[in-house]
């Protein structure tokens, strides 16, 4: 009887596992497959006295980089690359738009918001954007990318919304511990390190080295996830640096701070560092996530919450 139920057990595993995996492994599939549709229909594209030549390929699940070279008619080339998810494109602007004697495929960002990587001179300048233009060849070429993006971006959507299977305080308080990490800039290296007093539920703490040329300085907030503002998580750049802000609730300075551990002022808000756009969606969600799910661990009065 013992044996059975085990083996029972095992099959109810088993299906269970293979019903999550299947569709998660159907959406890489369609995501790759619509990837490649956009790409085959990305052709070199000559302007009166500039080529364009387009390349278009997954980074990883739900992510992309688009590659545009641009060569002028003295032979200077120019090559900038876009990473992005097609989930962060408003699908009612994808359409043909016609500059001069060039034909384009506008994509625009959701809300506008700069989500978009762009990496120009070898590397050596990043900056962030909200929108993407694709060139046509002509106007068949041109509603053939339309409709590729437009297929693509509710599959992307899909993918990203089961990205993260997370439940519990635990859940999103260990993801996040496990990804707030080190981060390089072009100018500045920011090690993090996430942590929390398993005594103090709610509790955490954040401790940020910032290195720039010789220059080192640390610094460590003391913090409680239940005191923070979730509608205040926001998106934030500062030159090359994408990183999520989240705020006190009512703007009160509670956060402990400190400058090479001696104690400073309280702050009302916190910085987390991203190492690249895919991982500070991914942050922005789960901070977003755990403040509501962190009020079961309350060490505080809830009238403080107010």
């Amino acid at each position: 009887m013992g044996s059975e139920m085990c083996i029972r057990d095992s099959y109810k595993t088993i299906l269970l596992s293979v019903a999550v995996l299947f569709p998660m492994l159907l959406q890489s599939q369609n995501y790759t497959e619509s990837i490649n549709d956009i790409a085959t229909n990305l052709e070199s594209v000559e302007a009166s006295k500039v080529q364009y030549s387009q390349e278009l390929k997954a980074l990883s699940p739900g992510y992309a980089v688009a590659t545009i070279t641009e060569i002028d008619d003295k032979g200077d080339t120019e090559v900038v690359n876009y990473e992005f998810s097609f989930a962060d494109i408003d699908i009612n602007t994808v359409r043909t738009i016609t500059k001069k004697d060039i034909i384009q495929v506008q994509l625009l960002i959701n809300g506008k918001q700069k989500l978009i990587r762009k990496i120009e001179d070898g590397g050596d300048k990043v900056s962030y954007v909200d929108e993407l233009y694709l060139y046509a060849k002509d106007i068949d070429n041109g509603r053939a990318i339309v409709d590729a993006v437009k297929k693509i971006i509710p599959i992307n959507e899909t993918i990203e919304k089961n990205k993260l299977a997370l439940t519990t305080y635990e859940d999103h308080l260990q993801w996040l511990i496990e990804n707030v990490a080190e981060v390089d800039y072009l100018k500045k290296q920011y090690a993090q390190k996430l942590s929390n007093d398993n005594t103090l539920n709610g509790y955490a703490k954040l401790e940020v080295t910032e290195n720039a040329k010789s220059k080192s300085e640390s610094k460590a907030y003391e913090f409680n996830f239940a005191v923070l503002n979730p509608n205040s998580v926001d998106f934030k750049i500062r030159s090359d640096e994408f990183y999520i802000q989240v705020e006190n609730r009512r703007g009160i300075k509670s956060i402990k701070s400190f400058e090479d551990n001696i104690q400073g002022n309280f702050a009302n808000s916190l910085e987390f560092y991203a190492s690249s756009v895919e991982n500070g969606k991914d942050i922005y969600k789960v901070l977003k996530a755990i403040i509501p799910v962190s009020y079961t661990h309350l060490t505080l009065p809830t009238s403080d919450l107010v």
